[in-house]
């Protein structure tokens, strides 16, 4: 009897894992303020409430109304760092708060 080979990378086993049991969205979750806090910097992310996703938009709580204007001019840019972070397009829009 032949021997099958049955060799597979464990990031690539993982990810099967994880979209079998629809658990992908909640990791995606859990990174998002990860990938946030290390992208946006320690000023940005010290005046940050919360960041979350809801469906396909990242909603982002702000304690500064002066922050909140400055982000809002760059959204666009937001959204690509959030979807090259999770190595995905997760997040079509940003709304700040």
């Amino acid at each position: 009897m032949k021997k099958k080979d049955n060799h597979q990378l464990i990031g690539d086993v993982l990810q099967k894992v994880l979209h079998y049991y629809r658990l992908s969205s909640g990791v995606d979750r859990v990174r998002i303020r990860q990938i946030w806090d290390d992208n946006m910097g320690p000023v940005i992310a010290r005046h940050t409430n919360s960041v979350h996703l809801n469906g396909n938009t990242l909603m982002v709580e702000l304690d500064s109304p002066a922050l909140r204007q400055e982000l809002s001019y760059g959204k666009e840019k937001i959204r690509d760092i959030i979807n090259k972070g999770l190595g995905k397009r997760a997040v079509e829009k940003v709304i700040l708060r």
